[in-house]
C-alpha cells in the first residue's frame, strides 16, 4: 500500500472496527476529522499518526512510511470493538 490513507484504513480493518465512525466513535475522535485521515482528503499530522498506530496496535514507521514489518502485531487484541 503506497498511501497512508491505505495502511490507516487496512489497521483500522484488521483491528475489528467495521467502519470509521466505529472507530472515530469508540476513540472519542470527530467522525468527520476520521474519516477525511482515512480517505485521504486531509492529512493527519505525525502526532496524530502515531496515536493512531498506537490505538490500533499497528508499527507507526509502518504507518507513516510503509516500510516496517508490522507482521509481528497483534491486531485487535485489546481494541476490537
Amino acid at each position: 500500500m503506497k498511501k497512508i490513507s491505505d495502511r490507516l484504513k487496512q489497521a483500522r480493518i484488521n483491528a475489528g472496527y467495521k467502519s470509521a465512525r466505529d472507530f472515530a466513535q469508540k476513540h472519542g475522535i470527530k467522525e468527520r476529522t476520521y474519516r477525511s485521515h482515512e480517505t485521504g482528503e486531509y492529512q493527519a499530522s505525525i502526532e496524530t499518526l502515531i496515536e493512531y498506530s498506537k490505538i490500533l496496535n499497528v508499527s507507526p514507521t509502518w504507518l507513516i512510511l510503509g516500510n516496517a514489518d508490522y507482521a509481528g502485531k497483534n491486531f485487535g487484541a485489546e481494541n476490537t470493538k
